[in-house]
């Protein structure tokens, strides 16, 4: 059975950095990222492990802070 942990994130880049590839060492996990649009540069954290996770990493940018 496959699970999905979902992540509401709002400047959280730099803690993506450490949680998201802890979260894929466990088996049959994937991500879904949810960003308000984060002025952090979070789009561009995701791109990077979305390199090295090209499966298990899913992304969803809203336009606004909700």
């Amino acid at each position: 059975m496959n699970t999905i942990a979902v992540l509401p994130t709002y400047n959280e880049a730099e803690n993506l950095k450490i949680l998201i590839p802890q979260l894929l060492k466990i088996e049959n996990v994937f991500v879904l990222v949810v960003d308000d649009s984060s002025p952090d540069n979070t789009l561009e954290v995701i791109n990077i492990l979305k390199k090295k996770y090209p499966e298990k990493i899913f992304f969803f940018q809203r336009k606004e802070k909700g």
